[in-house]
């Protein structure tokens, strides 16, 4: 406050004092502005359940895993049994009459323990496609966090930019009154309008950009649009652990690793489907004859016959049992590299979300809130000098250009490294959804 009286006493010209009060209290009138604007809170944990609800691609996931659930009880299932009927054209004649139809009914059986094995792999392909799911919901979850706060820098530079243009047309207005009174050259005055025409734009292209990101947001919640407050409210977020226990959870929950497991699982039971494949199977059946009645008075004349068969299978053609046991041990070392290699990239992604997060610390730490006011100060004692014609027009341009840059990329940096935090909640799994975690469609 007596920095303000001081420059109202050193100003000559009364208008000159008013545009110099301006170029000072704009900054605390917007701060003024932002503290009276009230704190919503945009929930970000209730647009992550909108979308476990409503994203087309998590529910696709999902109703896959469902269907995969179906195929356990088929692979469990005995094949149907046989049912057949035959006519004697020409009756079969015996003692007790003429042989005119037959009835016959029969089950197959594989050898035991093959619908077991069957089961199994149906069971570990389900559990692959629910990891699939888990996936496709944490990658769900990062993009939805990551456009947050995409959204929440874009909404800061916009306030910072209109800000930044505030100030460039109350310094336009101070070059031109000082040219006017023959204290300082055009120059000054047309770099002022060059600042804001670039300003101008900047805006211009923020706003649109805004709106894209916007949609894409809109587009994962699976709606034509959403209703987002202005002034959204995020804090830059730690890590949640140390790296060596990130790295831990990693190998541990990442549902990649845990989908190739499943399908490791699946190749290992069907090796054992294959082998038991090539064993006998077995069939029951029984056999109903009409017999009709004889020409000759015998006792039991007429009477219908009954037959019980057992039947053996022997798989004597054994080159496709060896094909099929071929294919699930080529199956196998096929996933097993497959895992090495997602290690790999899943370690690589870390090192390098890691990274991304130290960085925006580091950037954080550089565009403090202090290192910014200390700007804005110098701002304000060189725009107290050119009211006096005492400094440099363009070192106050330079300086407002610093400022933009700092307040910007402390913006930035907060959304840098929080995305980086997301990410690594991705890669570890933090978020891992489980079935009661969403809704089957068919009860809604």
């Amino acid at each position: 406050m007596m920095n303000i009286e001081n420059t109202f006493l050193r100003c000559l010209n009364a208008r000159v004092c008013i545009i110099v009060l301006l170029i000072l209290t704009v900054p605390y009138v917007v701060k003024s502005q932002d503290a009276s604007q009230p704190n919503t809170d945009l929930q970000l944990e209730d647009y992550l359940s909108l979308a476990v609800e409503e994203n087309p691609e998590l529910r696709s996931a999902y109703n896959d895993y469902l269907a995969s659930m179906e195929s356990i009880r088929q692979a469990g299932a005995l094949p149907d049994p046989e049912v057949s009927f035959g006519y004697f054209i020409s009756p079969i004649e015996t003692r007790l009459g003429p042989q005119n139809a037959r009835f016959s009914v029969g089950q197959t059986f594989p050898w035991f323990g093959t619908l077991g094995a069957r089961k199994a792999v149906r069971s570990s392909e389900s559990d692959a496609k629910f990891r699939i799911f888990q996936q496709q919901a944490n990658k769900l979850f990062y993009e939805i966090k990551s456009i947050w706060y995409d959204l929440f820098v874009m909404q800061r530079r916009i306030t910072i930019v209109e800000e930044h243009i505030n100030i460039l047309e109350t310094l336009e207005e101070l070059a031109i009154q000082n040219y006017e009174d023959g204290n300082t050259g055009q120059a000054d005055v047309l770099q002022a309008q060059i600042e804001l025409d670039d300003a101008r734009v900047k805006l211009e292209n923020l706003l649109e950009d805004h709106e894209v990101l916007k949609q894409n947001f809109a587009e994962l919640l699976n709606t034509d649009s959403v209703d987002m407050s202005d002034r959204m409210t995020v804090s830059a977020e730690p890590l949640p652990n140390s790296k060596e226990a990130l790295k831990a959870m990693v190998f541990e929950n990442n549902p990649q690793l845990d989908q190739l497991e499943a399908q490791q699982q699946a190749s290992r039971e069907a090796i054992r489907v294959a082998k038991l494949d090539g064993r006998p199977k077995f069939g029951l059946g029984m056999d109903y004859i009409l017999t009709g009645q004889s020409d000759m008075d015998i006792v039991d004349s007429g009477r219908d016959a009954m037959m019980v068969r057992a039947t053996v299978k022997i798989p004597l053609y054994r080159g496709k049992y060896r094909a099929q046991k071929t294919q699930a041990e080529l199956q196998s070392r096929s996933v097993q590299h497959q895992q090495v290699s997602r290690k790999n990239k899943l370690q690589t992604r870390f090192e390098e979300s890691l990274r991304d997060y130290k960085n925006a610390e580091r950037d954080l730490k550089n565009y403090t809130d202090q290192q910014i006011e200390r700007t804005r100060q110098a701002i304000d004692v060189l725009t107290e000098d050119y009211a006096s014609a005492d400094t440099d027009f363009e070192e106050i341009l330079r300086l407002q250009r610093r400022l933009l840059n700092y307040q910007e990329g402390q913006a930035e940096a907060i959304g840098r490294q929080n995305t980086a935090v997301a990410r690594i909640e991705m890669l570890t799994g933090t978020h891992n959804l489980n079935e009661n975690e969403l809704t089957n469609e068919n009860d809604e």
